[in-house]
């Protein structure tokens, strides 16, 4: 005879060492504030061209909601496919880091051609993911591909972050780290800013396929984020140029990462987030 005792005793667990189960491997709770996975049915479970305004849900505990500000061809892999006018998918506010964070992260996944982009009478920066309204005084953090007036082809993969509450710098990657981001291929793409580490000071960094590319110098920080008036998106961010027109361009698997005051290796982040992607967005 088996004798099946039931309890309805919570687990006793004073210093949080059972994990929470969480719709991504890679989050980590209180630390990830947002993510979306569109190879994730909890993110989108739809299938056929998108129409302007489907949403999207964050895989973090607040399901927090995305929604595409245009139309887009059906999801490919994972990806979205950006091309035409003012392609965006619009973030949930937990993309908007409080302006007293230190230490940050941006994630995203990226297809790149080499050329086709828009051509114009300067240099052209087509935004890709961030939260600004500009790159000067008005941008909390930014990934941006910048391209040639005449040719259209692709120039440098650039970070803009904080310099000081009202201003912004930014760090690029160098032509040929460029040339080998930039050739159609996937590749994980992670910004870092550290205000945290060296008191007053602040650096940047560019990860690709979890290998830092590139790396400013440390500079003074008065300790303040920039707090833009806007939205946090996935492509176009107004201010940057409109039209994407090379044919080939996909983005996805956004997130955004607090790291202040948790001690958590970037490093660490990266490579779960790498790991938890495989196989999805192939």
């Amino acid at each position: 005879m088996t004798i099946e005792i039931v309890s309805d005793v919570n687990f006793y667990d004073p210093e949080n060492l059972i994990p929470y189960l969480e719709n991504d491997e890679a989050i980590i709770r209180n630390v990830t504030k947002g993510m979306l996975d569109f190879s994730n049915e909890e993110t989108y479970a739809g299938s056929g061209a998108i129409a302007s305004g489907t949403t999207f849900k964050s895989l973090t505990v607040d399901a927090s909601i995305a929604t595409a500000g245009s139309a887009f061809p059906a999801m490919s892999n994972g990806m979205l496919k950006f091309l035409g006018a003012s392609p965006k998918v619009t973030l949930p506010s937990t993309f908007k880091l409080p302006t007293t964070t230190k230490r940050f992260m941006a994630i995203f996944w990226a297809k790149l051609p080499a050329s086709g982009y828009q051509t114009g009478s300067s240099n052209v920066l087509q935004s890709l993911y961030g939260y600004a309204a500009n790159t000067s005084t008005l941008c909390q953090w930014a990934a941006v591909l910048s391209t040639f007036q005449v040719s259209g082809a692709r120039n440098l993969m650039q970070f803009y972050y904080p310099a000081s509450g009202g201003s912004a710098s930014n760090l690029a990657l160098s032509d040929a780290e460029s040339a080998a981001l930039c050739n159609g291929e996937l590749h994980q793409i992670a910004l870092l800013f550290d205000g945290e580490s060296v008191a007053g000071m602040r650096q940047a960094k560019i990860y690709v396929d979890k290998v830092v590319k590139a790396s400013s110098a440390q500079n003074t920080w008065d300790g303040t984020l920039n707090s833009p008036a806007t939205d946090a998106v996935l492509g176009y961010m107004t201010a940057f140029q409109s039209s994407y027109t090379a044919d080939g361009l996909f983005l996805g698997r956004p997130s955004v990462w607090d790291l202040t005051g948790t001690g958590k290796n970037p490093e660490d982040i990266i490579a779960a987030d790498w790991n938890s992607a495989q196989g999805y967005l192939a």
